[in-house]
């Protein structure tokens, strides 16, 4: 839609810049008439000024109408945010989003995942970013939602190094048929950059989209002031 601007640097729409002017030029006009039959009008025999009157303040009330809607139009605008700035809302937050990679930086992990459907035997694991497996654990067996918290050891009860692992979860019903589970993993939001169409939040060295995030958690420190 077009947007003009007006003297006072407000911006109007191409339909309200319309109805101003149409408003303003029979105002206008009327005014014309007005001055003039009043200005030729018999003393003895004054015209009747009653509906004149009425249709003057009829004109007026709705040149205000406009201008109300113009105050509307910018007041919504204002409201109105971008991507971007709801992307900047989440830094410094830890975010929980629909996905199996995520940045280990030493401290525990806390996950989760979600199957649509009972199994009868559910495998969690931990796997680099070389596809290697360093820590498998039984997980739920019900429908829903269940959390993992992996404390970065990997089976031998060794620590493993900081860096990008993948949380994989597979799960079988008593048909021997693979039931649908889906992970869910945690990260401190750092920064946040554009795709160009959408923000994305930056979790470590990972990018996740707004419309993954399941839930917002405080970081740590917050959350416990004695930590």
């Amino acid at each position: 839609m077009e947007v003009q601007s007006t003297a006072a640097g407000t911006a109007l729409t191409g339909d309200q810049v319309q109805s101003k002017e149409s408003i303003d030029e029979t105002l206008d006009q009327f005014l014309l008439m007005l001055t003039t039959q009043l200005q030729h009008q018999d003393p003895l025999d004054p015209l009747e000024t009653a509906e004149f009157t009425n249709q003057l303040v009829g004109f007026s009330t709705v040149e205000q109408l406009i201008a109300q809607n113009q105050k509307l139009d910018e007041l919504i605008g204002a409201q109105t945010t971008s991507p971007m700035q709801t992307a900047l809302g989440y830094i410094g937050m830890v975010v929980e989003v629909q996905g199996s990679g995520f940045s280990y930086d030493g401290q525990p992990a806390k996950m989760a995942y979600t199957l649509d459907s009972n199994s009868i035997l559910t495998n969690v694991s931990i796997v680099d970013a070389g596809g290697n497996a360093v820590w498998s654990a039984t997980g739920e067996t019900s429908p829903g939602y269940h959390q993992v918290t992996w404390d970065g050891l990997d089976n031998d009860g060794n620590p493993v190094d900081p860096g990008q692992y993948f949380l994989q979860v597979e799960a079988t019903n008593v048909d021997g048929n693979a039931v649908t589970a889906v992970p869910y993993v945690r990260g401190l939001v750092d920064g946040v950059e554009s795709d160009g169409t959408d923000a994305l939040l930056k979790v470590g060295d990972l990018y996740v989209s707004m419309d993954s995030v399941l839930a917002v958690h405080m970081p740590p420190q917050a959350a416990d002031p004695n930590a």
